[in-house]
C-alpha cells in the first residue's frame, strides 16, 4: 500500500509541476518559477517525500 502510495505521489508531484527533475535543479533558461501551491505547498521537493515513501513501502513488503 505504502508503494502506491508514493508513487501515486510522485505522479502528482510530476503533474503540477512541468519543471519536476529527480534531482533539485533551477532552471532559468526555461523561466522557471519558484512552484508554492499543491504538494509543494507543503514539502520542498515532494518527490523526495514520495521517494521516502516508496522505500518504506519496498521495505514492508519484503519483510513478509
Amino acid at each position: 500500500m505504502l508503494l502506491l502510495l508514493g508513487l501515486g505521489l510522485i505522479t502528482w508531484a510530476e503533474a503540477v509541476n512541468k519543471f519536476f527533475e529527480p534531482m533539485v535543479r533551477l532552471q532559468p533558461e526555461r523561466g522557471q518559477p519558484v512552484i508554492d501551491r499543491g504538494s509543494y505547498a507543503t514539502v520542498r521537493h515532494p518527490g523526495y517525500m514520495a521517494d521516502i515513501v516508496v522505500a518504506f513501502g519496498t521495505a514492508c513488503r519484503w519483510a513478509h
